[in-house]
């Protein structure tokens, strides 16, 4: 890892950016379409001593690192959400399904569960049921648009310990982990 002078000078000469199809300068009308390959690399970036002491704060008494999944058929969502947590030194797995969280779901292995509500084959509820069915005391946060709706509804969400509303932040998700997560 570079030193911090070595990356603020990298910074520094980072400012003049060079006029690329597609690309649009702030005094152009409109938005520039977010790359997630260019937002993956900018997020890489973290002094030494950040990543040591994230990482302290989030591994578990055994010496184990948190480990999450996260589950959204929309892939920025759980991409977002694994750039977040990432940067806090959490071990993150993404599924696309509901299906897909369940063959990668073991009892034991995850530390929580963040999942979306809407989801095509199966809902975020029922993903819910199915993991507390094998594991009750696994924490699983459903993240929702619209989060008022589903509690108010008839339908009772088993399974579900909180909700998040979208847009969130990434204090939100650190709030639920350290709520509902174990212990560390």
């Amino acid at each position: 890892m570079p030193d911090a002078t070595a990356c603020l000078a990298e910074a520094e000469s980072a400012k003049v950016v060079p006029k690329t199809p597609g690309y649009q300068t702030p005094k152009d009308p409109g938005r520039q379409a977010l790359d997630p390959k260019k937002l993956a690399r900018d997020m890489r970036f973290r002094p030494n001593y950040m990543v040591t002491m994230t990482n302290q704060t989030t591994t578990q008494r055994n010496g184990r690192q948190r480990h999450i999944l996260v589950v959204d058929d929309e892939p920025l969502v759980s991409y977002t959400i694994q750039l977040l947590l990432q940067g806090d030194g959490y071990a993150i797995d993404r599924a696309n399904s509901g299906a897909e969280a369940l063959a990668k779901f073991e009892p034991g292995k995850f530390d929580m569960i963040f999942t979306d509500y809407s989801m095509p084959e199966m809902k975020g509820d029922q993903l819910a049921a199915a993991i507390k069915e094998r594991s009750p005391k696994q924490a699983v946060v459903m993240i929702t648009a619209f989060p008022e709706k589903l509690q108010s509804s008839a339908c009772a969400l088993g399974g579900v310990d909180s909700f998040i509303c979208k847009p969130f932040e990434v204090d939100t998700l650190r709030a639920a982990i350290a709520k509902y997560g174990p212990a560390a």
